[in-house]
């Protein structure tokens, strides 16, 4: 029974989760997903689940598993614009400095804050792949969303 009230106040909790909007903070956010030319299906689903954690929509990971994300937790952000997505390219050479400015590799989401245009701190999401080989939609979206919450947050 205390296990049943935990997990209760656990998801209430989470539930109740929201980004306070960017603007009173002063920052705004990026989450990149930086990418190579060459894409295999498993880097255009990292980018897609990433994408519509922020934004919302179904995640599928296979035919068997399926999430509708809500982009909720972050649409007053995203409508102002302080919340943007960004899908790049880091083999072009304008955008090959992400690597190195990031200190990783391609194919992570990254989340950066931005104050008066530079960026002040950033994380990258290096679990992603873990969670796409799990093929569990909702664990992968809780796992962006959460870490943008906390991220949001000054966390």
């Amino acid at each position: 029974m205390k296990k049943i009230i935990l997990a209760a106040f656990v998801i209430l909790a989470t539930l109740g989760s929201t980004v306070p909007a960017a603007q009173e903070s002063g920052s705004s956010y990026i989450v990149y997903y930086l990418y190579k030319n060459f894409r295999c299906y498993s880097c255009n689903k990292i980018e897609e689940v990433t994408e519509k954690s922020i934004k919302g929509g179904k995640v599928e990971l296979d035919t068997a598993t399926a999430y509708n994300a809500s982009g909720e937790k972050f649409a007053l952000n995203v409508k102002n614009g302080n919340l943007k997505f960004m899908a790049v390219n880091v083999d072009t050479p304008e955008n090959q400095h992400l690597l190195h400015d990031f200190q990783t590799r391609a194919k992570f989401p990254v989340m950066v804050e931005l104050k008066d245009g530079k960026v002040v701190r950033y994380r990258v999401l290096d679990q992603a792949w873990t969670y796409l080989k799990k093929k569990d939609a909702e664990a992968f979206v809780n796992y962006i969303q959460s870490s943008l919450l906390d991220f949001m947050n000054g966390k």
